[in-house]
Formats: structure tokens, sequence, C-alpha cells
């Protein structure tokens, strides 16, 4: 008997235990704008959310006199901040921390922090951004931060494989002695122009992963410290360069106005250009698009050259008109705007060129359907079995993205969390028509139906994708958030 109570008492002891430290373990405390993880053993914390809305965000070294050296999980996403301020006890930066956000002044990282996979992908930095001594870049962290014009790799800082993959406007790299740049730490950064080693830095075969060249200079590790002041003092010029003056709308000259080619004539009458806060411009231009034939015109495809002050082309791009469902009439003329078109700062723009690159008929091109604004995604896609989910809903559902090299799904069966998903995808609006395209996402919402048979949406995580025409187009997609927010609780890496 007393043997009995005895393993009663040992297992009733371990069970509290037990208890006791799941809950220690997985129990968040909420303090001020901070909630928290408290790791007992270690009396350190991690922050897990933030619920503040300060534009000087300063991390605090210590909260409830616990020291703070992590930072969670998607902690700051979509946020926007003049600056951002970690304490040196900071030894990490979670995933996808500072996804989307805008920090527009400054960034300071402590010494030695690991930066992990996604942390600041998408992010608008500021021009010159800082990796301190001893500090790590994991896979993807600073991916697709356009607005990164200089980057200060300091001594002993490790930069891993696509860090900074797609940083397009990064034009200065200046690498500390001991530095060290794993294969495709700059894959695509298309307009590096300078690379500068002080020092001994370590690269690997495809540290720049791209077409394009660029000079490399090799200097004395001494002299670290002076370019990477030089580097400092041109982005504060670039700062007071932009002041409110410098902020106004300016009027572009507008060159080969009208463009004429294959019956269709293009008028530009209004460009500008408007300085950002990060140091870019926003473009917005207008003007008509006249049918000169006697046939309908279905799509025309008409480009924009961006001219500096020197006369000099730098950036070109191309819009279209596609009536999709409806061709400019024979002999009539239609308008046209494009507004809010942003670019990262590569020179002062002063004349925008108007030109042709293609033109199509009906009988070129027969009208196909296209999305309409506020319908639901459900139903504007032509999809048969979509637009009848409501009635026979699919027997799985699944939600993919892949960012940055790894991908992640969520994936609905059956029963009640299947219906959940379903009831929040059929509340999916189209909403305004977006001139972005992002191709290299590969991220979807999939159906299997009761015969076995698929259907796939295309999505740029937040924008329904589709071709009309085989031409790319984007929507906006409304009430996607509370769909988006309930499937990422059931993501699970592949």
């Amino acid at each position: 008997m007393k043997r009995i109570w005895i393993i009663v008492l040992t297992f009733a002891l371990v069970f509290t235990a037990g208890v006791e430290a799941w809950a220690k373990e997985d129990k968040t405390i909420t303090s001020g704008d901070y909630e928290y993880l408290i790791n007992e053993d270690q009396k350190t914390i991690t922050i897990v959310k933030y619920a503040g809305d300060d534009k000087k965000l300063e991390i605090p070294s210590e909260i409830d006199g616990y020291s703070v050296t992590d930072i969670g999980d998607e902690v700051f996403r979509y946020r926007e901040f003049k600056s951002v301020a970690f304490p040196e006890n900071v030894r990490s930066i979670g995933r996808q921390a500072f996804e989307y956000c805008t920090i527009s002044d400054e960034l300071q990282f402590p010494e030695n922090v690991v930066i992990m996979e996604d942390t600041f992908s998408y992010a608008k930095l500021p021009a010159v951004v800082t990796i301190p001594k001893g500090a790590t870049t994991e896979k993807c962290s600073f991916s697709y931060c356009d607005t990164i014009e200089s980057l200060l790799v300091e001594p002993g800082a490790k930069i891993k494989g696509r860090s900074f993959g797609y940083c397009d406007d990064l034009v200065l790299l200046i690498c500390g002695d001991g530095s060290q740049l794993e294969e495709k730490a700059f894959e695509y950064c298309r307009d590096l122009e300078k690379v500068i080693f002080c020092g001994d830095v370590k690269t690997e075969e495809e540290t720049f992963s791209y077409d394009g060249e660029f000079e490399l200079t090799k200097k004395e590790a001494a002299e670290y410290d002076a370019l990477k002041k030089s580097a400092l003092d041109g982005s504060l010029k670039k700062k007071q360069d932009t002041s409110l003056d410098d902020k106004k709308e300016r009027t572009l000259e507008i060159l080969d106005s009208p463009a004429s080619a294959d019956g269709v004539t293009v008028v530009l009458d209004k460009a500008t250009a408007k300085r950002t806060d990060t140091g870019g411009f926003d473009y917005a231009f207008s003007g008509t698009i006249e049918n000169t034939t006697d046939q309908g015109i279905m799509q025309v495809v008409y480009t924009f050259a961006l001219i500096d002050e020197n006369g000099e082309e730098y950036r070109s791009f191309s819009e279209i008109y596609d009536g999709g469902d409806t061709a400019i009439a024979p002999h009539e003329k239609i308008e046209f705007s494009h507004d809010g078109i942003r670019w990262g700062k590569q020179s002062v723009p002063a004349a925008v060129k108007i030109g042709i690159k293609t033109v199509k008929t009906e009988t070129d091109l027969p009208a196909e359907h296209v999305p309409k604004k506020g319908e639901y995604l459900y139903q504007a896609l032509g999809d048969e079995k979509l637009s009848k989910i409501k009635e026979e809903p699919p027997v799985e559902l699944g939600f993919h993205i892949d960012q940055g090299g790894y991908g992640r799904t969520a994936t609905f069966k059956e029963g009640a969390d299947l219906d959940k998903a379903v009831e929040l995808f059929c509340k999916i609006q189209i909403g305004e028509e977006s001139g972005e395209w992002v191709t290299d996402n590969y991220n979807w919402i999939s159906f299997t139906w009761k015969d076995g048979t698929y259907t796939v949406i295309r999505l740029n995580l937040h924008d329904l994708e589709w071709s009309i025409h085989d031409i790319p187009r984007t929507w906006k997609l409304d009430q996607l958030s509370d769909f988006w927010s309930y499937a990422s609780d059931y993501l699970v890496e592949d």
C-alpha cells in the first residue's frame, strides 16, 4: 500500500511540475504596448506582439526587470516608422518581424544580432543601411528592399545567401575587414555600381549573381570608417535635398507627343513628378488614345521613357490599354491617367518621352471577360465550379505562399475549419486595378472538387494576378485580410 502511495505522489509531483513548466513556457504577458514570453532560466524576454503607435520606435532593453533579447516573428509587420532602434542586448530579430514596413529615416541594429529570414522583406528602408559588427543576416532577410541605396557591412558581419536579393536600387556596397558574403547574397541587385572591399572580405563564386557589371575597389581596412562617413554624409545631404520646396510637384517636359502608329494616336497632355519621403519620385501621367481606323481597337501598348537633367534616358516602362471586353470604337478617343507610379531615385527627372509599341484590333484579340470592381472573387473569374462554391463547396481548400525560397501551406480538408475558410474566401471582392505585377512569388488558393478536378487562383499575397489577352493584370483584393489572418494560423512550412 505504501508503494502505491509513493507512485501516486510521484506521478502527481511530475504532473504538477509539467503543468507549471507548460504554463510558464507558453503564457504571454502584457506590459504597456508589448506582449512577451519569459525564459525563466535565463531571465530574458522574447517580444511577441506590439500594440503601440510610436513613429520613433525604441525597443526597451528590459521589461519588468527582464532583459529583452529576442524579437519574435511578425511582431511589427505592415507598420510605418520614422526610426527604429534596438537595445544592445537584442540577439535575434524574428522572421517577417518588419516585413512590408516603412522605416523612413533611421534603422539601428546592435552588434552580433541575427536577422532572421524575411525579417525586412519588401520593407521601405532608409537610403543607407548598416549591418553592424558580428551580425548575421539570414536568407532573404532584406529581399526586395528597393529603397536601400548604400549598404555598409561592418567588420566581422556575415551576409548569407539572398539576404539582399532583388534590392534593385542598391548602388553602393562597402564591406569591412573580415566580413563574409555568401553565394547569391546580392542576387539580382541590377543597379549595383560600386563595391568597395576594405581589408580581407570573404566572398563566394556567385555572391553577385546578376547580368550587370560593377566596379570593384579594394582599400585598406583603415579606410572603412572614412568611406562609411562619406556614405552617411551623402544620405544626410539627400535628406536636406528633400525639403518641402523640393516635394512640390514638378511638371516634366513632354517629348515626342503625339505619337502615332498603326492607326492609333497617343497624346500625353500632362506629366508630373513629386519627391517621396524616401528620396524617390511619384509620377503621374494623363492624356488620350485615339482610334483613327475603321476597326475597333482592343489593345494598345504605349511607352514612357524618363529623361534626366542631362538629357539621358534612365528608366522606361510600358502601359497597356486593354479593353478586355470593350474596344475603342472607330474614330473615337478615350482618356487615360496613371497616378502613383513610384521608383527609387536614379536621377532627377526632367522630361518624359512617349511612344507606341503595339496595336491590336478586335480581329486580332476577341473580347474576354474582365473582373469588375465590387464583384466577389468566386464569381468574377468565369470558373463554373467556383461560381457555385456556396451550393457545392470543395472537399479541400489550400492556401500556399512561397517567399524568399521557402514555401508554407495551409490545407483545410473537412469540418468546421474548411467551412470557415470557404466562408471567408467567399467574402473576398475585386478592388481597384493595380499596375503592380510580381511574377516571382508563387502564391495561390487552390480548390479540390468532389469530382477530383482542381481550380487554382494565383495571388501576389494581397493581389489577384490574372492575364487578359496574355497581358498580366492585377487587382487589389478587398476583404482578403480576414481570410489571410485565418489561414496564416494553419500555415506549415513545406
